[in-house]
């Protein structure tokens, strides 16, 4: 470009800026006669909250927070020394550093490298909605396996870095889930959770002053919801904020549809209560739940009003625009990959699966066969008592028995023998007291609905449960047998209670297990196609664990892996790594301690041993292999015993739903369709007319699980007919709200568009922003003293001391030496000897310190180099100044556009605007000496230049802040526009419709009609002080004051300012 006609050239060798109106970090400023620099500074309405560092002897390091104008703070405004030009590795770091830092705007993902991932277009979706949205409130949807995880993730990441975000609290359900998160989140994205439990509130409580809230000062929190929904606890969230809540599992904050017990009604209302306090206490949401609906439209309305009561109309209808602004949803047929090792764009894999019936021979298994006629003599009497007089709890343990014995003989035989352990001590104890068992009974009902409803128990849970129904199976046996002595046979009563179960226990012990056998014969059936394949195998009990390992290896099975609740994180993280880099191996695992884990690197072939009650449990097993990362077809296996319960109720149950998720491509919502989820009556008559014979050895029933005909569930016994009947009905509400709301099965905003918006997104990310952060990190620690080594594809980092805090639990860390080891391998996570090694993502505390550090650094020292100027080699061979400017605009909430540009000026004074990073930051081969080149070369025109610059970058940032405002203010009036309408229409249902009278005096005129707000306060006036239409009057208004606030805020720009960052000189 040419020079303006308005130039007038400036005499001078100095490049003296003019002073900042923005406060921007590094400056020095002097404040109470001291010296400062600006680490941080936050608009707060008409003030601005400074967060100084001192300089000099006295304060150096500390920090102190002031407020201006309220306290008088002077720029000491530094003109640029070129004479002290410094190292271009400096000049470098130091604009990178406030690359990393831009406020985009929503059409540009600033976090272009969050951590150890590959990112996938569609997993950018949610997070470019996100962007797009004044408070990111957001259900994401998903079909389990596609990776919710890393997309709530990557959110976190991205509002980290545009500093919209400080405090985050994720809610998990408790057990594995939650250390899922734990690890996910600090070996993708270096972020280290807090578990917020009682133990840490406690020791947070002994370290601050008296009164203090705990949650305060967990800035980055996990927690479980039933540890946030006791009411102290929920007292003091009352009393915090968090800048980001993600609630996983979602779907158990909903109002549910079903018919609930008490237990389970308080449960839900405890939840509920918890949810709507979270969303009350944080601007930005995310619900996480690959089952949004459960066919009662109650439950999915109640998951949006947590988002924005505003999405709910009046009616109690979500209003139609919702799916495509506040819900992502997509199944994985929606979902199109980049295969890393082909590079190919692929379909995710369908999931095959194969039904196994195991079926016991007359001849070869007649131990077998008697140990089933045997238990079901013992059980029995039992199951037809508890149907007779309507009390099932008596029975519990009963069908706990009943269930393990389709599992493995040895975990039927561990029960029985544990039972036969304790009815023994019982024998001459006195009779158990009613309020004991009434309190063992109601412990176990507990844990069994939690377990129903979660799918899961945690390790300690699981102990505790196989404990009480040993105890309670016990107690029953001694009840009978003190009953048994009332009547005329007592004594050879008592006698056949104990020698039933001795005879059971004694068969159990030299039975032969066909469930087993049968698993040896699958291994060997897949280790024949693929003699290297990696499979893994579930089981709910840990006998069965301990005797699939045991018989396996008798079969010449080697390189078999376990876990189990009882190996602590390390053991389970070695195992799984093992499990996800080596082959020919096996893994077994309870589904307790696989909860959570990936193992889909290295195997595609999972082997149910027995089959969940309930198929929530079974999609939590199947989605460790059929997930996001996974490019073969996962192959699972259902063994099933035939002629048993497990055949003719659980395996036609687990039938019907994987036939519905196979035609409606999505997974089902597993509420109601557990055993345990089902009518008592009708689950103990169908076991009943079920069990009332021995094992069936002659054929097993051809059961199919991926064709959708009726044939399949075909059964001539009533009772079992009616039992999945009820599941049916469940089943069937699904599919009717499927085909009601279409984005349940066909995805919603789930369009090439959004994929492409999103691409877009991160690609100007790059352009404007693109900073390799390894890079930048190397030598940010290098320029602050620190030492960089590299070798075996391993980067190890020895930290400068101030950077060392708060690392301790990272991986790579080691605080002995000071060093940080890394890889830039997403798929490596440990070096050569098994240790963990990290990896750096853009909210990895070391990439944020390292950013602080450099930026937040005085921008020209007293003495020495000036960092913001340095030297290049020219790439055309021409002399050149570039220089770099920082154009801001702030709102009353703060930064909302922030943008580096530069402008390249030529001896002959003409010049050009560059907006992207890639055309003025050069290459640190580069680098040419500094010494009298401005002196020898720029001195003479260089005031002239910088004069040119200044107006042009002045005039380019206020073209890009204008259009960033055109679009901020749009979005916000929007906004503004819907909270009238929707808040109208909530005064007009609460207080009626407006009335608007003639005046007496002046026919045709009319009274002024008083706005809703007018109308509302009028309303609460008038109302009984703690009625419940005032308290939700109240609710109402203040929701409507707060929203309306935020929005105006925002609203108020300030005027676009521009700030000198540097000067390159190009020889």
């Amino acid at each position: 470009m040419k020079l303006p006609s308005h130039y007038r050239p400036i005499p001078g060798n100095m490049i003296q800026t003019e002073m900042m109106r923005d406060f921007l970090p590094g400056t020095q400023v002097s404040v109470r006669g001291l010296q400062w620099e600006i680490v941080d500074s936050q608009p707060m309405g008409d003030h601005t909250r400074l967060r100084l560092r001192g300089l000099g002897n006295i304060l150096g390091g500390s920090e102190i927070d002031v407020i201006t104008p309220f306290e008088k703070v002077s720029v000491v405004a530094k003109g640029l020394e070129p004479a002290k030009a410094g190292p271009l590795a400096n000049w470098l770091i130091f604009h990178q550093a406030f690359l990393l830092e831009q406020v985009l705007g929503p059409d540009t993902i600033l976090v272009v490298e969050p951590g150890r991932l590959r990112i996938e277009p569609y997993q950018l979706v949610p997070l470019s909605r996100a962007l797009r949205m004044n408070r990111p409130r957001l259900l994401i949807a998903d079909d389990v396996g596609l990776g919710k995880t890393i997309e709530a993730g990557l959110i976190v990441a991205e509002l980290v870095a545009r500093h919209q975000v400080y405090r985050v609290l994720i809610v998990t359900p408790a057990g594995p889930l939650m250390e899922q998160w734990k690890q996910e989140m600090l070996d993708r994205f270096g972020l280290l959770l807090v578990e917020a439990n009682r133990e840490s509130l406690e020791r947070i409580r002994k370290q601050t002053e008296l009164g203090a809230n705990p949650f305060e000062h967990l800035p980055l929190a996990i927690a479980s919801m039933d540890f946030l929904k006791q009411d102290n606890v929920l007292d003091l969230l009352e009393r915090t904020t968090y800048d980001l809540i993600i609630m996983d599992e979602a779907h158990h904050y909903c109002e549910t549809g079903i018919d609930a017990g008490d237990l389970e009604r308080i449960e839900n209302s405890q939840r509920r209560k918890l949810a709507q306090t979270l969303a009350r206490r944080t601007d930005a949401l995310l619900l996480l739940t690959a089952t949004p609906h459960d066919g009662y439209e109650r439950s999915y309305t109640s998951l949006i009003e947590l988002l924005d009561p505003m999405l709910v109309d009046r009616t109690g209808q979500v209003r139609p625009e919702v799916q495509s602004t506040h819900v992502v949803r997509r199944l994985k047929r929606h979902v199109l990959l980049t295969n890393p090792l082909t590079g190919e764009t692929v379909s995710f894999p369908e999931r095959m699966v194969i039904p196994v019936p195991v079926m016991a021979s007359d001849d070869h298994d007649s131990e077998f066969v008697a140990l089933h006629k045997r238990l079901l003599e013992f059980i029995v009497p039992a199951l037809k008592r508890a149907l007779r007089t309507r009390r099932y709890d008596d029975a519990l343990a009963f069908l706990a028995l009943l269930k393990r014995s389709t599992s493995t003989v040895s975990a039927l035989l561990s029960t029985l023998e544990a039972v036969q352990r304790r009815f023994q001590d019982l024998a001459e104890s006195k009779a158990e007291e009613q309020e004991s068992r009434n309190q063992r009974r109601k412990s176990l009902r507990a844990l069994k609905h939690r377990y129903a409803r979660f799918g899961l128990l945690t390790p300690e849970e699981e102990r505790e449960r196989d404990a009480l129904e040993v105890e309670e199976l016990a107690q029953q046996l001694s009840l009978l047998d003190r009953e048994s002595r009332q009547e005329k046979a007592e004594m050879e009563r008592s006698e056949s209670i104990a020698a039933s179960l001795d005879q059971v226990r004694k068969i159990a012990a030299r039975a032969r297990d066909i469930k087993l056998e049968a698993l040896i014969e699958e291994v060997g059936r897949i280790r024949k196609q693929e003699p290297r394949a990696n499979i893994l195998v579930y089981t709910e009990y840990v006998d069965s664990l301990q005797a699939a390992e045991s018989h396996l290896r008798a079969a010449g099975v080697e390189r078999i892996l376990t876990i189990t609740g009882n190996d602590d994180v390390q053991q389970r993280q070695q195992i799984t790594q093992r499990f996800r880099t080596e082959d020919n191996l096996i893994l077994i695992s309870t589904d307790t301690s696989a909860e959570g884990l990936n193992l889909h690197d290295r195997c595609h072939h999972l082997i149910h041993l027995e089959l969940p009650w309930n198929p929530n449990r079974l999609e939590q097993r199947n989605g460790r292999i059929d997930r996001y990362g996974q490019w073969k077809t996962p192959y699972i296996r259902y063994l099933y015993l035939c002629g048993t319960f497990e055949e003719r109720i659980l395996a036609r149950l687990i039938a019907k739903y994987e036939r519905q998720r196979d035609r409606l491509r999505a997974v089902p919502n597993t509420l109601g369709i557990g055993v345990s989820d089902l009518p008592e009556d009708g689950l103990f008559a169908a076991l009943l007319s079920d069990e009332g014979s021995a094992l069936d050895t002659g054929q097993c029933a051809a059961i199919s699980f991926t064709e959708d005909t009726s044939e399949f569930d075909d059964t001539d016994v009533k009772e079992i007919q009616a039992l999945l009947e009820e599941v049916d009905k469940s089943l069937r509400r699904f599919e009717q709200s499927a085909r009601i709301h279409t984005w349940l099965s066909n995805g919603a905003a789930a369009d090439e568009i959004a994929r492409q918006q999103a691409t877009r997104a991160l690609e100007l990310g790059r352009e404007v922003g693109g900073v390799d952060l390894v890079t930048f990190v190397t030598q940010a620690v290098q320029a602050e003293g620190g030492k960089v080594q590299k070798q075996d594809g391993l980067i190890r980092l020895t930290l400068p001391s101030a950077w060392r805090y708060g690392l301790e639990q990272m991986p790579g860390w080691n605080a002995d030496q000071g060093t940080l080891v890394l890889t830039d391998d997403v798929n490596r996570l440990t070096d050569d000897d098994n240790r963990p090694v990290g990896f750096l993502g853009r909210a990895h505390p070391v990439v944020r310190r390292a950013i602080e550090h450099v930026r937040h650094q005085a921008l020209g020292q007293e003495t020495g180099l000036d960092r913001r100027v340095s030297a290049a080699r020219s790439p055309d061979g021409q002399q050149a100044l570039v220089f770099t400017f920082l154009g801001r605009v702030n709102s009353r909430i703060g930064r909302e556009f922030e943008r580096v540009i530069a402008v390249k000026v030529h001896a002959d004074l003409t010049y050009k605007v560059m907006t992207e990073p890639r055309e003025w930051l050069p290459s640190p081969d580069d680098a040419i000496p500094t010494h009298k080149l401005w002196e020898k070369t720029f001195a003479m025109w260089g005031k002239q230049a910088y004069e040119i610059a200044r107006e042009a970058a002045e005039d380019a940032l206020e073209n890009l802040a204008d259009h960033f405002a055109a679009s901020h203010q749009r979005r916000y009036e929007e906004e503004q526009r819907a909270l009238e309408r929707w808040f109208s229409e909530r005064v007009d249902a609460l207080v009626g419709p407006a009335e608007v009278e003639s005046l007496p005096l002046f026919e045709g005129l009319k009274d002024p009609q008083k706005s809703p707000s007018e109308r509302l306060s009028d309303f609460i006036r008038q109302q009984e002080p703690g009625s419940r239409v005032l308290l939700e009057a109240e609710a109402l208004q203040d929701f409507y004051e707060r929203r309306y606030k935020y929005i105006r805020d925002h609203l108020q720009l300030g005027r676009a300012d521009t700030s000198l960052l540097g000067m390159l000189m190009l020889a």
